[in-house]
C-alpha cells in the first residue's frame, strides 16, 4: 500500500483505510485528541504526540505500507522523467549542464571529486573558500567534507507553499546550486534559467526502507519508519481540520548516489508563486 498525499481528501481516505476506520471516525478522533490537549490558549504538545502515537498503535496496520510519495520542487527546461543526484546532474549531458556550459561553466570528475571550471579555468576549492561568503557553494560541491548530492523533497503536497519553510518561494527562482554558482561568477544565472524553464512539483515514489528522514536517526525497521510517517501525516491532516496549516511538512531524501523515476509532475502556475 502507498498512502496518497496529493490532496487532503486522499490522505484522509487512505489513512482511514490503513486504520480500518471510516473518515468521520478519524476526524472525530483527531478532534477529541486536540480538545484533550488544550491548556488555555496553548496545547500540550507532548500529550498530543503521545495520544497520536497511541491511536496509531491501536489502529494502524503499518506493515502494509510499502512506499511513500515524495514531492520535489524544481524548475526544469524540459519536463523531467528522472531526477539525478547533483553530482551526476553536473557531469552528464542534460538540459541543466548544457545551460551551464552556455554560461562558461562545466564540471568534470577526477578521482571521485568534482572539478569546477569557469571560462575554461579550473576553480580550486581554495579559491572558492578564500573569496568569502561562498561556503554553501563549497559544501554543495563536496569541498567541505561529506557532500550533499541527494535528491530530496517533501512528504505532503497540500498547502506546500505554506508548510515548506519558504522553500516553495525560494526554489521558484531555480535550483540552489544555480544561485550559488551565479553569485560566485557575478551573474544572475537564475534570471535566464527562469525564463527558459517551468516550475514543477515533481512526484516520485520511494520504498519505505530506502527513505531517509532529515535529522531523524534510529528508525531502522519498515514499521518504525511507517509509524513516524503516519504520525506526521496525522499532524498535517489535523492542521487541515483546524484550518491552520503549519510547518509539519516532513523533509525526505534518498541516498546521495541514487536517481529516481518520476511518477508524474504538477505544473505550478507562476501566478501561484509569490
Amino acid at each position: 500500500m502507498i498512502v496518497r498525499t496529493e490532496t487532503y481528501k486522499d490522505m484522509e481516505e487512505d489513512i482511514a483505510t490503513l486504520m480500518d476506520v471510516d473518515e468521520m471516525f478519524l476526524y472525530e478522533t483527531m478532534h477529541d485528541i486536540s480538545e484533550k490537549c488544550l491548556c488555555g490558549f496553548h496545547s500540550d504538545w507532548d500529550k498530543y504526540e503521545s495520544l497520536i502515537d497511541d491511536f496509531i498503535t491501536e489502529y494502524a496496520d503499518l506493515d502494509i505500507i510499502d512506499e511513500i510519495y515524495v514531492y520535489h520542487l524544481s524548475r526544469h527546461i524540459v519536463q523531467p522523467k528522472e531526477l539525478w543526484p547533483l553530482r551526476e546532474l553536473l557531469i552528464t549531458e542534460n538540459e541543466f549542464s548544457d545551460f551551464l556550459k552556455k554560461n562558461k561553466i562545466h564540471f568534470m570528475l577526477r578521482e571521485d571529486n568534482l572539478e569546477f571550471y569557469y571560462d575554461n579555468r579550473l576553480i580550486s576549492p581554495e579559491q572558492i573558500l578564500q573569496s568569502g561568503h561562498f561556503h554553501l557553494l563549497a559544501k554543495r560541491l563536496g569541498y567541505l567534507g561529506e557532500a550533499d548530492y541527494c535528491v530530496n523533497g517533501f512528504s505532503f503536497w497540500p498547502n506546500i507553499d505554506k508548510t515548506s519553510e519558504g522553500y516553495f518561494q525560494d526554489l521558484q527562482r531555480g535550483p540552489e546550486i544555480l544561485e550559488n554558482l551565479g553569485r560566485f561568477i557575478g551573474k544572475d544565472l537564475w534570471r535566464d534559467y527562469k525564463k527558459q524553464s517551468k516550475y514543477y512539483g515533481i512526484v516520485f515514489k520511494v520504498p519505505m526502507l530506502e527513505i531517509i528522514y532529515d535529522g531523524i536517526d534510529g528508525l531502522f525497521t519498515k514499521e518504525e519508519r511507517a509509524g513516524f510517517f503516519i504520525k506526521k501525516a496525522l499532524f498535517y491532516l489535523n492542521d487541515c481540520y483546524r484550518n491552520c496549516p503549519g510547518g509539519n511538512n516532513l523533509m525526505l531524501r534518498i541516498s546521495d548516489t541514487k536517481k529516481v523515476v518520476v511518477d508524474h509532475c504538477i505544473l505550478i502556475k507562476e501566478d501561484d508563486v509569490l
